[in-house]
């Protein structure tokens, strides 16, 4: 039996479209989104050779507990830390993917005040923040100093206000720690016991 005539060429055009165009079409799309995802996963700057004392520009951001991550990606590329918040919603996506089938799904962005420098790459960025690699700063406080000279050091340094630093050396901390003294009014640090009294 015989194939009629005129379903020669519907078969030809199909096989024309699903066997040549399609895949062009796909293959044209994978192509463009790898293009796309190498160029914003690469660091915002890109510095030429300099010399080995030159450091890169840094740029601190605060992380405040429960941020969202699209939120931090929003942050980061307005500080132009990276080049798109779509790309940081894709990675994040893929973390928490790969936390939840490691068995740590409560892992997760976080909180805190980091130094991120344009030149690293959003993977390497991300990985700080992953990991909690924060800003750690040594402060030293003269002994015999008063609460308002510490606020107002606390102040300069751009920590905290001076009026938040002397509200929280007058709480009561006995709720917290139940062991403290009936009657305390506040904390502080007591340099012979090397301990907060």
């Amino acid at each position: 039996m015989t194939e009629p005539q005129n379903n020669r060429p519907r078969r030809r055009s199909s096989w024309l479209f699903y066997g040549l165009i399609v895949p062009a079409i796909v293959g044209l799309g994978v192509w463009q989104g790898w293009r796309w995802w190498a160029w914003v996963s690469q660091p915002v700057l890109m510095l030429a050779p300099t010399p080995a004392d030159a450091e890169p520009p840094m740029v601190r951001i605060r992380i405040q507990p429960g941020t969202p991550a699209q939120q931090i990606g929003e942050d980061l590329a307005a500080a132009n830390l990276i080049r798109s918040s779509l790309a940081w919603s894709l990675w994040t996506r893929w973390q928490t993917l790969q936390a939840r089938l490691e068995g740590e799904a409560n892992r997760g962005f976080q909180a805190g005040t980091y130094e991120l420098s344009p030149t690293q790459s959003l993977s390497a960025i991300a990985h700080q923040i992953w990991a909690g690699q924060t800003v750690a700063r040594r402060l030293t406080i003269p002994e015999g100093w008063t609460q308002h000279q510490m606020a107002d050091y606390f102040a300069a340094q751009g920590l905290f206000s001076a009026p938040a630093f002397l509200a929280a050396t007058q709480q009561s901390w006995s709720d917290r720690y139940p062991w403290l003294p009936e009657g305390l009014p506040h904390l502080r640090w007591h340099p012979l016991r090397s301990e907060w009294v």
